[in-house]
């Protein structure tokens, strides 16, 4: 199964649409195919358990990408903050879309780390198949790593940041996030706008929960594409003159 569940989202196979979102926003956890109620918040998305040691905090968690909804829109989102718990109860948690990513916490994310997101989204996110515990959990460790990792490299199993779990299914998640890793810097598979999400806090400014940020594919411009139907239509023109 690839990034989508469904034959009703085909049109999203190479990603998943980020939420529209102006103002505060109550995300839930999803319900795919009239689950309603779920409080999976993977819901069919892979997920390993991991350790990490080396960011804000020792903490043991569920890696994977999130399967929640705005109540318009079901989408696929991502941990950008392991100093917070998700907290997705029934009734919601508000969030609202942010352009300066972390300001409610540790201070916004520098241009650069921004632009490694971007690069890990647009260098692997087309191919990811989320049902996969390994690529799921994968990706959302090399998410971490770009945000924690205060060495040169980008290693999960080496540096200042670190998941220590040795489990088959650990490791396996490991060896994927580094191959994500690794690829940054190759050719772009897809272009992604990327939407930035913080949670809301509770009446003494505590965070409710974790920050959050989700994709959407960036479509061809029109110049280009009419430029591929051209050399298309070029080729077959070709083609018949040559029969």
């Amino acid at each position: 199964m690839s990034a989508l569940r469904s034959a009703a989202l085909v049109a999203l196979a190479i990603g998943v649409a980020a939420p529209a979102s102006a103002g505060t926003v109550l995300f839930t956890a999803d319900k795919f195919d009239g689950d309603a109620g779920t409080s999976d918040v993977f819901n069919g998305n892979g997920n390993t358990a991991v350790r990490i040691t080396g960011g804000p905090r020792t903490v043991s968690a569920l890696a994977g990408g999130f399967a929640l909804s705005d109540g318009i829109a079901e989408f696929v989102a991502w941990c950008l903050d392991i100093g917070n718990t998700l907290s997705i109860p029934g009734s919601g948690t508000p969030y609202h879309q942010t352009g300066t990513p972390f300001s409610n916490t540790t201070g916004a994310l520098s241009g650069t780390t921004v632009g490694t997101i971007r690069a890990l989204f647009e260098t692997s996110y087309a191919t990811l198949d989320l049902a996969s515990p390994s690529q799921s959990a994968g990706f959302q460790l090399a998410l971490w790593e770009i945000l924690y990792e205060t060495d040169d490299a980008f290693d999960l199993g080496a540096g200042s940041f670190r998941q220590t779990r040795t489990t088959g299914a650990a490791l396996a998640a490991n060896a994927q996030a580094n191959a994500f890793l690794g690829a940054l810097g190759g050719p772009v598979t897809q272009r992604y706008r990327l939407t930035f999400f913080e949670s809301g806090t509770d009446q003494q400014g505590n965070q409710l929960s974790q920050n959050l940020v989700a994709v959407s594919p960036v479509p061809l411009p029109a110049a280009a594409g009419f430029l591929i139907a051209g050399l298309g239509a070029l080729a077959t023109f070709k083609r018949r003159r040559k029969i």
